[in-house]
């Protein structure tokens, strides 16, 4: 199951291996790692993509656990790295819901950092909703 949904994957980027990205995200879980395990990664056997996870907000009667999760993979852009990372890891935590019986879902994407080896300066673009208060404009006095 695990190579062919690794070849579906690798023929999904077909990029540039040069230009990384990487794609920050938190999954609701009702699981997490062990207090001894600090991140735990994982890598297709293409290294077309890695993913590592680590705990977020597990504590005890937190009313969300979540689980901080990376993906790092060859894209485009920032924008196609951020659709094909939550594509790639919606299937990924399907998989991963299967085999440990256990409930995962994307809560919300963070952010999409140019990770591409090497640079001085990076791109990054970070996602985060903003309750508007009134929707007058404001003005500074």
């Amino acid at each position: 199951m695990l190579n062919c949904f690794a070849l579906h994957t690798n023929t999904m980027l077909g990029h540039n291996p040069h230009e990384a990205f990487l794609c920050d995200f938190e999954i609701e879980s009702h699981g997490c790692l062990v207090e001894s395990e600090k991140v735990i990664k994982s890598s297709l056997p293409t290294n077309d993509i890695e993913i590592h996870f680590k705990n977020h907000s597990v504590d005890p009667g937190v009313d969300r656990p979540l689980l901080s999760v990376q993906v790092i993979l060859s894209s485009e852009s920032l924008e196609t790295a951020r659709d094909e990372s939550k594509t790639f890891l919606k299937g990924y935590l399907d998989y991963l819901c299967f085999v440990a019986n256990l409930p995962l879902r994307i809560h919300k994407q963070i952010r999409v950092v140019d990770w591409t080896p090497g640079l001085k300066e990076r791109e990054c673009h970070q996602f985060e909703r903003f309750p508007c208060l009134d929707s007058r404009p404001l003005h500074s006095t």
